[in-house]
């Protein structure tokens, strides 16, 4: 089943199915929401990017508390990541009959091995970086942020199924 997702978050189509749990999709939902213009940007490249491996609700939740575990650096090729990793580099004291040395630098070779070697790839609107490990820190939704009460013997999924079989009786 389709839902309507931002096309910056259309990677996060696949790991949205029909009998998902509800709770789950609110919370994520609430905890996009809530972020700030920076974050939801940062969210939004490193979800395009795909960086972060698998696809689930409960990644994604993650992914909401770890994104300060991800840089996202405004270059949009191999060549702008490598002009700008020379820009940011220590350079030594050095003339050279007064001649620019970064003429003779291969900026798309230093950028395509930077992303390489640093296993980044490129988001939406940048290069996307991963400087951590996701920590896991959603063991389920918080009891205030429930919208489906627990009901004992049962659970979400076998009560979306049993309503689905129902109605095509």
């Amino acid at each position: 089943s389709e839902y309507d997702i931002a096309p910056e978050l259309s990677n996060m189509q696949e790991a949205i199915g029909e009998y998902e749990n509800l709770d789950e999709l609110n919370f994520l939902a609430k905890r996009i929401k809530d972020m700030d213009g920076a974050e939801y940007e940062k969210f939004a490249n490193i979800v395009s990017s795909g960086i972060k491996g698998e696809q689930t609700v409960e990644s994604y939740i993650n992914l909401t508390y770890n994104l300060d575990n991800f840089e996202v650096y405004p270059a949009m090729n191999d060549e702008e990541v490598g002009q700008m990793l020379w820009e940011n580099m220590e350079k030594p004291e050095m003339e050279i009959n007064d001649v620019d040395i970064s003429a003779y630098i291969d900026f798309e070779a230093v950028g395509r091995d930077y992303a390489i070697n640093e296993q980044c790839r490129y988001g939406i609107s940048g290069l996307v970086h991963a400087n951590g490990y996701m920590e896991e820190w959603f063991h389920g939704v918080p009891d205030g942020d429930r919208v489906i009460p627990d009901m004992p013997g049962t659970n979400e999924k076998s009560m979306v199924r049993n309503a689905a079989d129902e109605l095509e009786r």
